[in-house]
């Protein structure tokens, strides 16, 4: 049995579209599962990440786990969700997955250089406000005031979600530290050995097959630069209008924003340097203990 906590920006759906989907022996549910979970049984599986017993039923969500276990037969078991990273409570959300699956599981996490998986958050989600009220649902915003929004609430920030060694080391606490594994989004992107023999070993599966797998596939692209200035214009009409989600506009109005160059962020140094000191601590913390070359990939902490 693996659980894999799927960091936002980090190969999460390709991994559940093109890995975990055509990788024979694998049952995957979850996210993108297998095809076998219901919009109800899927409200129930996210209960399992929300603070509100109102929405958590120990007993519906283990009915429903029971039943993948029983569907799944004599193959691997794999249950995926980025709501656990986003849910902000690894404690919490360790105990819960501990108290449904046992402790005899993996646990798989990718992590990604936060300076680019920000950013990359940013463009597909931060910049069109959301969530938010209504009236201002999907309206744009720069990067700097996201950042600077996300700095008020640290508690709940979205800056927490990618404090890896934050969220990582409560799972080591509750299923032993010898059955969490960490790997980096950069390694698997660039074809390193390593790295996907960690994957193969936990699926049970040739290396070369789960890479050709992933790579396969082109990864989600960010947003294009025509649509977020187009975003910035239409934002100018808020709260007038109800704003539509720019990266879905059919037509040749769609071809014409989806094309051209991906947009980006260009990280002031003020920004940079605050995210060096969020971040570097854990992410040391998170090299040394999963023996992970932070500093070849620029990590925060690492960068200088």
């Amino acid at each position: 049995m693996i659980i894999h906590i799927g960091a936002p920006k980090s190969a999460s759906t390709t991994l559940q579209h093109e890995v975990f989907a055509n990788t024979e022996h694998l049952y995957h549910f979850g996210e993108f599962g297998d095809g076998t979970t219901s919009i109800e049984d899927d409200f129930v599986i996210r209960g399992m990440f929300d603070c509100d017993d109102q929405f958590y039923c120990p007993e519906d969500t283990q009915q429903i786990i029971d039943k993948h276990y029983q569907i799944a037969g004599d193959r691997k078991v794999i249950f995926s969700s980025a709501d656990v990273l986003t849910f902000n409570r690894p404690k919490l959300a360790a105990s819960r997955l501990e108290a449904h699956f046992g402790v005899d599981v993996k646990i798989l996490l990718i992590v990604r250089n936060q300076f680019d998986a920000l950013v990359s958050y940013y463009a597909g989600h931060g910049a069109w406000l959301k969530p938010a009220p209504k009236p201002y649902f999907r309206a744009f915003v720069s990067f700097t005031e996201w950042l600077e929004y996300q700095k008020l609430h640290l508690s709940e920030s979205k800056l927490r979600t990618f404090s890896y060694w934050e969220q990582i080391s409560p799972f080591g606490q509750v299923f032993g530290d010898k059955n969490v594994h960490v790997v980096l989004f950069e390694d698997l992107v660039n074809k390193v050995d390593s790295s996907w023999r960690i994957l193969g070993e936990l699926f049970d599966a040739r290396e070369q097959d789960l890479a050709r797998l992933f790579h396969s596939r082109k990864m989600r692209e960010r947003p294009s630069k025509r649509q977020l200035s187009f975003g910035k214009l239409t934002s100018l009409l808020v709260p007038m209008i109800e704003m539509p989600d720019i990266r879905y506009i059919g037509g040749p109005l769609g071809r014409f924003l989806n094309g051209g160059a991906p947009f980006s962020v260009s990280l002031s140094e003020s920004q940079r340097r605050f995210l060096d000191n969020y971040f570097g601590e854990g992410n040391s913390k998170l090299a040394d203990a999963f023996r992970l070359s932070l500093a070849s990939h620029g990590y925060p902490g690492f960068n200088s």
